[in-house]
């Protein structure tokens, strides 16, 4: 039984426990406005974008939304997407794409997908780059 001095801490807008500490990393960030093809205006919070991928003209973002991955079109160049990016959040390497480095928790190499919180897993079409493992490597 609890005394009146102790409190119960639940976890703050559902974040998992492993980012309760990062809370005010996290939110310190403004979120990003993104327009998709159809001329749709959203916010994203940082946090919640797992990666961007060059499509050509065009970025597929993958947007954590809830428990699934939503992925939209954003008619805008890679390079000057990572601009807009906090570079203490994310990582790139080369020109096909950056990760959410808090997020990015694994690599299956053999099917070329980035694993992100243990449970999300998406599909790359380019060969990961060995300086991603590295990456991983310092992190842990």
């Amino acid at each position: 039984m609890l005394s009146k001095k102790q409190k119960i801490v639940a976890p703050a807008n559902g974040f998992p426990q492993q980012y309760q500490n990062l809370l005010p990393v996290i939110y310190s960030h403004a979120r990003i406005m993104v327009r998709d093809v159809q001329g749709d205006i959203f916010f994203v919070f940082p946090f919640n974008l797992l990666m961007a991928r060059s499509n050509d003209k065009y970025i597929t973002l993958s947007i954590l939304e809830g428990v699934a991955i939503k992925e939209r079109l954003h008619p805008m160049p890679l390079k000057e997407f990572i601009e807009t990016l906090p570079p203490d959040l994310f990582w790139a390497q080369g020109r096909f794409f950056t990760v959410n480095t808090l997020r990015l928790t694994g690599i299956c190499r053999h099917r070329t997908e980035l694993v992100f919180d243990h449970t999300h897993n998406i599909k790359l079409e380019h060969r990961i780059p060995q300086a991603l493992d590295e990456f991983l490597l310092k992190k842990s």
